[in-house]
């Protein structure tokens, strides 16, 4: 989706580099964007899985092994934020 939309603003890149903006700016602002988009996306992504780890928590009829262990822990964390991080950087870069 980015991507799609990177193309649309081809326009608009062109001109901010006609009115002096160096590569790099422009670059630096798609990393933002991208950064934040999918900074986002990983804060609902984790608010959601928590939403349905506590509503599966107080559900007394659904048999699943280990429910009451079921968390969301430091590694899910770390992988979360690493994979946000990742797909920001690898989109905002090859978007340009």
């Amino acid at each position: 989706m980015l991507l799609a939309r990177a193309a649309a603003r081809a326009k608009e890149f062109a001109v901010r580099g006609a009115l002096g903006a160096s590569r790099g700016r422009i670059v630096r602002q798609l990393l933002m964007e991208s950064l934040m988009l999918s900074g986002v996306g990983a804060v609902l992504g984790l608010g959601l899985a928590a939403a349905v780890i506590g509503w599966l928590a107080h559900q007394g009829a659904v048999a699943l092994p280990l429910l009451n262990s079921l968390r969301i822990d430091a590694t899910a964390l770390g992988w979360t934020i690493l994979l946000a991080a990742l797909t920001a950087i690898l989109l905002g870069w090859f978007r340009d």
